[in-house]
C-alpha cells in the first residue's frame, strides 16, 4: 500500500470512529492536544530514565530534607507541620522546621500522596518523592506550550514546549529523584510569566489572579522567586518610559503582585515581615509608580490651583513666592523633623535599637543572591563559595547544558526586539537576566533554560512560517539586502534545505538531551569510582547507624552529609545542608582541622558529640570525598575565627602543591586516611592499589591507633613514610570499601589528671613513686622509664581521687648518688603523661 493510501485509510479510520461514538471533534484541536501530551509523556519519560538504570535513590543531599518533611505531612497533617521544633538537628539548639524550609515541595507531593491513596493507588511516599520530580518536569512542558503559544502562536508553543522535554539544563533538576524546591519551582515559574503576559494582552482579571496565585506558588516553593519581584517592576517601569502604560497594566500588575505577597506572607519562614524586606521591595515600589501614574492626571488640575489658594495667605506667599525662597523653606523643614527625629531617637536607645533593626532587615538581601548579581561578593563569604553549584558557568557548560538553543536563543531575541509589543518587551527582561544570572552561577543555568527554549521556540516559528508557505507553495519570498533586493526568489529547495538542517540540529539536540540523562551520573548515596564501580558504603552505614549506635548519640560529620545522617540514619547531628548557622560550621571545620586532637575533642565536647563521621574517596575525584572538601573547612574557620589559613597546611610549586607536617597531624586526615590503604591486602581492589601508588610516590604517612604504635598491623612495618597516630578516636565503623568511617569519641584525656608528687630512686636504679589521680576519670600506668630505660613494675588501676605508691625498677641501669635522671610515667590515656627530673639519692 502507497503511503498515499496509507494516510487516506488513516483519516477514514478517524472519521469512523469519531461517527461511531458521536462526538464531534475539530481535527486541529484534537491533533494539537495530542502533540502536547505526547510531548508531556516524552518529558516524562525521559526524566525516568535513572529508576531503569540505578536504585531508586532520592537524589544528592538538599532533597532528602524536603522527603523529610514530606513524611511528616502525611504522617501527623498539614497542621502540624507548622508547630515541628525539630530538635535532632543542629544540636543542642535544634531547628524550627516552618521558619526555615518553604511548604511548597512537601506540601505538594503530601497532596499528591493523599490523592492518589483516595483514587486507590498504593504507592508508597518516598516513590511519591522519588517521581514527583518528573511529574512536575512533564508538567512544566505543558505550561511552556501554552506560555509560547501566547507570545507568538501554537508552533512556537509547541517547539518550545519540545525543546524543553530534553534540554539537559531543566532536566538536571527536574529529574526523577531530585526532590527539591527547584521542580516545583520551575514550574510556578512558567506559570506565572504565562499568565501576567496573558492577562496584559487580553485585559484578563482572571488571567491576573492566575498570575497572582502562581507568584505566590513560586515564592511558597522555591528562594528564586525574588527574581520574578524584580523582574516584573522592572517590566512595568520599561513600558512606562517607552510610554505604553494603560489601566490595564495597573490592574494586572496590581493584582499579581498583591495576591504573590500576600502568599508570600502566610509562609512561616517569610511571615508578614517579607512586605518590608530587600525582597519585596522593588515589586512594591513599582506598584506606588505605576498608582501615582494612574493618580496624576486626575489630581494635576488640584496641584495646579495650590498656587492660587495659597495667594489668598499673603504671609506664606511671600515665604515661597521664589524658587530659591520655596527651597529653603522645604530645608528648614526637613532639618527640623529630622532634628526632632534624631532627638528621639537618642532619648530611647530601645526604640533606636528597634528602628536599626527593622531598617537593616528592610534593605538586607541574602548573601546568596548578592554573589549572584555580584559574583565577586563570593569571595567575600566562603560558606557560598564553597558549594560547587554556586561557582560560576564555564562556556562549555552553557553548549552542554542549553544544546541548540544557545544558538537559537539570540535570534529569538532579535525577533521579539523586532516586533516590540508588550509582551516582547517582558521576554527581553528575562532573556538578558537569566543569561546574566546562568553565567554567574551554575545553579542557576535551570531557570535561564525555560527562556532559552521560549525564545527558540519563537525563533524557530517566526522562520518556520513563511517557509512553510514555501513548500506548500502559497508564498515567494524574494531575498532582501540592506540597499537591493535581490532578484532571486527563494524556491522550494532551499526552504526544505532550511527545515533539514534545523531538524538535524534538533535531532543531535535530543540525542544529547537524552544521552546526558542516561550518563548524568549514579545517585550520591551509591557513588561510582572513575573505574565505573558502585559502592553501596552509605547503606551499610545507615544500617549500622539504626541498630548499633545508641538513640542519644550525636553525630559530628561535614555539613554535606547532615541531612543523610538525620533522614536515613535517625541520629541527632551538629550541622547540616541548611547552613544557617555559619559559626557552628566554622567550628566543625576548626575541630576536624585541627591539627592538635585535644583541641578538636574540646571543641566536640561544646556539642556534646559522641561520634564522628567522615567520608573517604581515597583521592577519586568521582567519589567527592572529605580529602577534597578540607580546604573549605579550613577557609571558613579561618574567616570566622581567624584560625590557621590553608596555607598553613601545603605550598604551592610550579608543578601542584606539597603539603606540609601540618597536613599530615590534621585530625581529619588521621580520621580519613586511618587503616587506608587496608592493611591485609593494598591491591584488593583498583581503588586501593592506587591509593597505596598514590601514598607511595608522595611521601603521605600511614595512620595507626595509638595501641598499635610500635606494632604496625599487616604489611605497615615495611612502610617507609612514617606514621601518624589516631589517639582520641576509636573506630566502630568501617564500610566494606573504606569509604564510610564512624568514630567514637574519647573525651577521657580532658577529664584525666595525673600528679606525682614524691620520687625515690637508688644508686641500683630502684625507686618508689606515688602517684595521685586528681582527674574523673580512672587510668594504668602503663610504662615508667628512668634515664630511658624501660623499668619492671606492678600494674595498677588508679581511681579518681586516689594516690598509689608504685615500686619500680630500671634493670641493668647503674647510677651514682646525686645524679639528676630524667624520669617518664605512662598512663593509659593518650598523653597522659609526666616528665621530671630526679636526683638519685
Amino acid at each position: 500500500m502507497s503511503p498515499l493510501a496509507n494516510r487516506s485509510f488513516l483519516a477514514s479510520l478517524f472519521d469512523d470512529i469519531l461517527r461511531v461514538v458521536k462526538v464531534k471533534v475539530d481535527k486541529k484541536l484534537f491533533v494539537l492536544a495530542a502533540s502536547v501530551a505526547l510531548i508531556a509523556l516524552l518529558a516524562f519519560l525521559i526524566r525516568l530514565f535513572p529508576f531503569f538504570l540505578y536504585p531508586p535513590y532520592i537524589a544528592a543531599y538538599d532533597p532528602w530534607i524536603q522527603y523529610y518533611n514530606t513524611v511528616f505531612i502525611t504522617t501527623y497533617g498539614y497542621g502540624a507541620w507548622f508547630g515541628w521544633y525539630d530538635r535532632m538537628r543542629w544540636y543542642p539548639y535544634g531547628q524550627d522546621i516552618s521558619r526555615s524550609y518553604l511548604p511548597g515541595v512537601p506540601f505538594t507531593a503530601a497532596t499528591l500522596y493523599f490523592l492518589l491513596k483516595a483514587l486507590g493507588v498504593n504507592l508508597d511516599v518516598y516513590m511519591v518523592c522519588y517521581v514527583l520530580p518528573a511529574v512536575m518536569g512533564a508538567a512544566s512542558c505543558v505550561a511552556m506550550f501554552f506560555l509560547g503559544r501566547e507570545v507568538l502562536d501554537e508552533k512556537a508553543g509547541l517547539i518550545a514546549s519540545f525543546l524543553l522535554s530534553f534540554t539537559p539544563g531543566f532536566i538536571e533538576r527536574t529529574i526523577a529523584g531530585f526532590f527539591d524546591n527547584e521542580c516545583v519551582g520551575l514550574f510556578f515559574f512558567i506559570l506565572t510569566t504565562f499568565f501576567f503576559i496573558r492577562s496584559l494582552k487580553r485585559k484578563s482579571v482572571f488571567s491576573a489572579v492566575m498570575a497572582g496565585l502562581s507568584l505566590g506558588g513560586f515564592i511558597a516553593s522555591w528562594g528564586a522567586a525574588i527574581y520574578m519581584l524584580y523582574v516584573l517592576p522592572l517590566a512595568v517601569i520599561l513600558l512606562i518610559l517607552l510610554k505604553r502604560y494603560s489601566s490595564n497594566l495597573l490592574i494586572g500588575y496590581s493584582i499579581t503582585v498583591t495576591l504573590g505577597l500576600f502568599v508570600a506572607t502566610r509562609v512561616p519562614e517569610y511571615d508578614a515581615g517579607y512586605l518590608v524586606s530587600g525582597s519585596a521591595l522593588p515589586a512594591i515600589i513599582g506598584l506606588l509608580i505605576l498608582v501615582l501614574y494612574e493618580v496624576y492626571p486626575r489630581v494635576k488640575p488640584a496641584i495646579r490651583s495650590i498656587p492660587e489658594k495659597i495667594a489668598k495667605y499673603p504671609q506664606i506667599h511671600n515665604l515661597i513666592k521664589t524658587r530659591r525662597n520655596a527651597a529653603l523653606t522645604l530645608a528648614a523643614v526637613t532639618v527640623s523633623l529630622l532634628a526632632c527625629v534624631m532627638l528621639l531617637l537618642y532619648s530611647n536607645p530601645i526604640l533606636s535599637l528597634a528602628l536599626s533593626y527593622k531598617l537593616s532587615s528592610f534593605l538586607s538581601i541574602s548573601g546568596r543572591y548578592l554573589s549572584v548579581a555580584n559574583p565577586f561578593y563570593r569571595e567575600e563569604e566562603v560558606i557560598i563559595a564553597s558549594v560547587a553549584e554556586h561557582a560560576s558557568t564555564a562556556w562549555g557548560m552553557f553548549f552542554y547544558d542549553l544544546h541548540v538553543t544557545v544558538i537559537l536563543f539570540p535570534v529569538g531575541m532579535y525577533f521579539a526586539f523586532q516586533r516590540r509589543r508588550d509582551e516582547d518587551l517582558m521576554l527581553l527582561i528575562l532573556g538578558v537576566t537569566t543569561v546574566y544570572f546562568a553565567g554567574s552561577m551554575i545553579r542557576l543555568v535551570l531557570l535561564f533554560a525555560p527562556v532559552a527554549c521560549l525564545m527558540s521556540g519563537f525563533a524557530l516559528a517566526m522562520i518556520y512560517d513563511p517557509l512553510s508557505r514555501v513548500l506548500l507553495g502559497e508564498e515567494k519570498i524574494a531575498i532582501k539586502r540592506r540597499r537591493a533586493i535581490v532578484r532571486k526568489i527563494l524556491g522550494k529547495e532551499s526552504a526544505f534545505a532550511v527545515f533539514a538542517i534545523t531538524g538535524i540540529l534538533l535531532f543531535f539536540a535530543f540525542h544529547h538531551g537524552v544521552t546526558a540523562t542516561v550518563f548524568s551520573g549514579s545517585p550520591q548515596m551509591a557513588p561510582r569510582d572513575s573505574y565505573g564501580n558502585f559502592y553501596l558504603d552509605w547503606e551499610e552505614a545507615f544500617a549500622f547507624m539504626q541498630n548499633e549506635l545508641p538513640p542519644n548519640a550525636i553525630i559530628v560529620s561535614w555539613w554535606d552529609y547532615g541531612y543523610w545522617i538525620t533522614v536515613r540514619g535517625n541520629k541527632t547531628t551538629v550541622v547540616d545542608n541548611a547552613t544557617f548557622n555559619t559559626t557552628q560550621i566554622a567550628l566543625v571545620g576548626r575541630a576536624l582541622t585541627s591539627t592538635n586532637e585535644t583541641e578538636s575533642l574540646e571543641i566536640l565536647r561544646q556539642f556534646n558529640a559522641t561520634h564522628v563521621l567522615v567520608y573517604f574517596g581515597h583521592n577519586d575525584a568521582n567519589l567527592h570525598g572529605d580529602e577534597g572538601k578540607w580546604i573549605w573547612m579550613a577557609k571558613i574557620s579561618f574567616n570566622v575565627f581567624y584560625t590557621p589559613w590553608e596555607y598553613e597546611y601545603y605550598a604551592p610549586t610550579p608543578t601542584g602543591v606539597k603539603y606540609l607536617p601540618s597536613f599530615f597531624n590534621m585530625t581529619l586526615y588521621k580520621l580519613l586516611y586511618y587503616h587506608d590503604p587496608n592493611p591485609e591486602n593494598p591491591s584488593q581492589n583498583a581503588l586501593e592499589y592506587r591509593l597505596y601508588s598514590y601514598m607511595q610516590d608522595n611521601g603521605y604517612p600511614l595512620v595507626i591507633g595509638y595501641n598499635e604504635v610500635g606494632n604496625p598491623p599487616g604489611w605497615y612495618p615495611n612502610w617507609q613514610h612514617g606514621f601518624s597516630v589516631l589517639k582520641h578516636f576509636k573506630p566502630v565503623f568501617i564500610s566494606s570499601n573504606h569509604l564510610v568511617k564512624i568514630f567514637e569519641i574519647d573525651y577521657s584525656i580532658l577529664d584525666a589528671n595525673m600528679s606525682v608528687e614524691s620520687v625515690s630512686i637508688d644508686a641500683s636504679g630502684n625507686g618508689v613513686a606515688r602517684i595521685v589521680n586528681n582527674g574523673k576519670v580512672a587510668f594504668n600506668v602503663t610504662g615508667i622509664y628512668l634515664n630511658g630505660t624501660a623499668c619492671d613494675f606492678s600494674g595498677v588501676t588508679i581511681q579518681p581521687g586516689e594516690s598509689v605508691e608504685l615500686s619500680f625498677k630500671a634493670s641493668g641501669l647503674t647510677l651514682n648518688s646525686g645524679d639528676k635522671v630524667p624520669l617518664k610515667i605512662v598512663a593509659s590515656i593518650p598523653d597522659l603523661e609526666r616528665e621530671m627530673e630526679v636526683t638519685v639519692s
